[in-house]
């Protein structure tokens, strides 16, 4: 084995194993807390109810505490608009609570 094909080979190596690093780098991903952590582990229920409270609508919150007490059949909407107000309040919850 020459020099010349030595040096070939040990570069190609080194190309193969950084292409290997990058591809397996771009897709990992980061996060910033371990998985096994709680994301907040000491705020209360009505802490949280108390910021729903504050940025959802009236309309909102009281489907919401309906929901909460399973009276939501009393408010007087169809069942598909029972679902549909149940999924844009849970998207919209989702999203306020993060």
């Amino acid at each position: 084995m020459t020099v010349t094909f030595a040096r070939i080979r040990a570069k190609g190596a080194m190309l193969d194993y950084l292409a290997t690093r990058n591809r397996t780098l771009t897709t990992e991903v980061a996060v910033e807390t371990m998985p096994e952590l709680p994301r907040t582990p000491n705020v209360s229920f009505s802490y949280l109810l108390s910021e729903l409270k504050r940025d959802l609508s009236n309309k909102e919150y009281t489907f919401l505490e309906a929901l909460m007490h399973g009276t939501e059949e009393t408010l007087g909407y169809s069942p598909a608009r029972l679902r549909s107000l149940k999924s844009e309040l849970r998207q919209k919850v989702q999203l306020l609570l993060g």
